[in-house]
């Protein structure tokens, strides 16, 4: 499988900006997973406790802002919302 990360050359201050931005746009549900998945990436490669905090805090911030999209609008079905908990759970863990 080919890992596409449009993300990975950020530092991590461009990067949340890059994120505040585009989720300021209510983007698809994909851009979501996208930021979520980069997160996670992040997470794996990081090995200090203080970067693993700050990428706990945003993908907890990501799933409110993804759960409270679902709300307003038809923006994505039950099995969306079930992948994007399993890649939370992988940063969270």
């Amino acid at each position: 499988m080919l890992i596409m990360r449009k993300y990975r050359k950020l530092d991590w201050f461009d990067f949340i900006d890059t994120m505040t931005r585009a989720l300021n746009k209510k983007p698809e549900k994909e851009i979501y997973i996208e930021f979520i998945d980069e997160l996670r990436m992040r997470k794996l490669e990081s090995l200090s406790e203080g970067a693993a905090f700050k990428m706990k805090t945003k993908a907890r911030e990501l799933m409110t802002m993804f759960e409270e999209r679902m709300a307003e609008t038809n923006f994505a079905g039950e099995e969306d919302l079930a992948q994007v908990k399993e890649l939370i759970e992988d940063i969270l863990c």
